[in-house]
């Protein structure tokens, strides 16, 4: 059995975490998390990391975050797109190709489990804006092995920031309140900050 797909935390809210919360969400209407693994992914992840993160004949689904692209040019309010790539998955060992990009009575291709992800995530409005499919690809590198075919389905997510002077008094004291729960280290002083070597060339 995988693990419930986690719809509230435990990541941190905030409009990015709104959003992979939103998505796990909405692939779980179609991939349920008795059949189907699902993991936010790693930034880098080599054929060790893939074995740790996945148990082998199960599909897969992985989210990663790619970046923030800005969409306008004025300084505020900041108004971007999130993207992002949702992985899938499947391994089997002791078959051929086509049975994991096109499944067999055994179980579901890989082609088929993207497919349905584009079609859950296209058009789905999370957060305040509206899911974006942009490519989907073949990504399976030749140190995975014959077992695992991988297909990469990109899409975007608009994100708008809030202006410095629309920020609430809680979000403002947001980092403070929660560092002792958090066990955050401690600034020593006010002079960290200044202290640095770096020359600021328009003073």
């Amino acid at each position: 059995m995988s693990e419930a797909v986690a719809t509230v935390g435990p990541l941190f809210p905030g409009p990015l975490a709104q959003i992979a919360n939103g998505v796990a969400a909405q692939l779980q209407l179609g991939f349920p998390a008795s059949l189907f693994q699902f993991k936010f992914l790693p930034g880098k992840l080599d054929k060790a990391g893939w074995k740790n993160i996945t148990k082998f004949n199960q599909p897969f689904l992985g989210l990663g975050f790619g970046g923030i692209m800005s969409a306008n040019n004025s300084p505020r309010p900041f108004i971007g797109s999130s993207k992002w790539t949702l992985v899938v998955a499947v391994t089997r060992a002791g078959v051929q190709p086509g049975v994991l990009f096109y499944g067999d009575a055994q179980g579901p291709g890989v082609t088929l489990l993207a497919t349905t992800a584009m079609s859950l995530l296209h058009g789905f409005n999370i957060a305040g804006g509206v899911a974006l499919v942009e490519s989907c690809s073949n990504i399976a590198p030749d140190e995975f092995g014959d077992d695992t075919a991988l297909i990469a389905v990109n899409f975007s997510v608009p994100i708008n920031l809030p202006l410095a002077n629309t920020i609430t008094e809680p979000v403002l004291n947001l980092f403070e309140e929660n560092a002792e729960t958090w066990n955050w280290p401690t600034a020593t002083g006010s002079t960290d900050f200044t202290t640095s070597d770096w020359i600021n060339p328009n003073v």
